[in-house]
């Protein structure tokens, strides 16, 4: 049985250090390493084309799923990533239920009190409707 790892990734330091987390997870528990890299579209882009989206999340997140793939190697290990487009804390869970995923692994951004109330937080979402194990890594 394969043990399944899902990190998602913003590009900020908190994904940064949950995917070296991650990454020595999947070393320690020879798994499987995912990544997940959610474009957060404006509301004024609602009329735009869904490809269009995709194309603009893959072009902002292209270097830095690089960078991790190349981590990955180096630690030995095959990194799948992809991009998606839409709310966060939704398309992390859906991929994490796609891949049956053992562990999701997330970043803490560092939002004060104020601005959690106010606008939520993907990582409380997550470790609220999450299956299974949950890291938020600060």
């Amino acid at each position: 049985m394969t043990y399944r790892i899902l990190c998602a990734y913003d590009e900020s330091t908190g994904a940064d250090k949950a995917f070296d987390f991650a990454l020595q997870l999947a070393k320690r528990f020879d798994g499987e390493l995912h990544v997940v890299a959610v474009f957060e579209p404006a509301e004024a882009s609602r009329g735009v084309k869904a490809e269009t989206l995709l194309e603009t999340a893959q072009g902002q997140f292209g270097a830095g799923l690089d960078r991790l793939r190349a981590k990955a190697i180096e630690a030995g290990l095959e990194l799948t990533a992809a991009v998606s487009v839409g709310y966060p804390a939704r398309q992390i869970l859906q991929k994490a239920e796609e891949l049956l995923a053992d562990h999701i692994v997330v970043g803490q951004r560092g939002k004060n009190a104020f601005e959690r109330r106010a606008m939520g937080s993907v990582s409380l979402r997550i470790v609220s409707h999450g299956a299974g194990t949950v890291t938020v890594v600060r």
